[in-house]
């Protein structure tokens, strides 16, 4: 785990040293001009990389052991990074063509930053960042409303992210009519959803199956 910590210091040694026009918090001063139409695009697949990147080298370890604080930095770096690439797609969404996003997507990465925000909900409810998962989970699935084109493997994405919006949304209404939990109890609801949630990651899910 050293290991891992030490490759995402250097990831964000590499963010922190990104040109200003393609940084994090970019000068886009340049957007738009003649001659620099590309710069926007370049910047939307490079940090929206470096999140995907972030999460994929934190997402062995973010489930483990919720008890204790020793895997709570890949925690805060998933969660983070799933904020950060959903605020940095919504206005590029919005400002080009569908045609020019097409190109550019890539529903995968749409699909992990929506399903570690369910994960957030079910493990956290009240979070200080809840209501900024639910709307990563609402606009993926309002994304994927009344389409005739959906394959086999967006089909069982959507499954998984329309169950964890279910978790969700039970624990809330659960937590609303029940007496406050013990720390005891609330530790060993922690673990049941770890598990249920470490289940998203095997390739066959029965619990995804069922819900066809």
């Amino acid at each position: 785990y050293s290991d891992v910590l030490g490759l995402d210091e250097q990831l964000q040694r590499f963010i922190d040293t990104l040109p200003p026009h393609f940084s994090f918090n970019p000068d886009t001063t340049l957007d738009g001009e003649d001659g620099y139409d590309y710069i926007p695009i370049h910047r939307y697949l490079l940090t929206t990389e470096i999140l995907f990147v972030r999460i994929s080298l934190h997402r062995p370890y973010f489930l483990r052991r919720l008890d204790s604080d020793r895997f709570a930095r890949s925690r805060q770096a998933v969660f983070n990074a799933a904020l950060q690439d959903f605020e940095v797609r919504q206005p590029f969404r919005k400002r080009y063509p569908r045609e020019v996003l097409q190109t550019v997507s890539n529903a995968y990465r749409e699909f992990q930053t929506a399903m570690i925000s369910g994960i957030y909900l079910v493990l956290d409810r009240d979070g200080k960042d809840a209501k900024a998962m639910h709307a990563i989970l609402d606009s993926f699935l309002k994304d994927h409303e009344n389409r005739d084109d959906i394959d086999v493997t967006t089909r069982r994405e959507l499954n998984i992210i329309e169950m964890l919006k279910k978790h969700a949304l039970q624990r809330e209404h659960r937590s609303s009519s029940r007496p406050t939990q013990s720390p005891a109890s609330l530790d060993h609801s922690r673990d049941a959803q770890a598990k249920l949630l470490l289940n998203l990651q095997e390739p066959r899910n029965p619990l995804l199956d069922n819900q066809n």
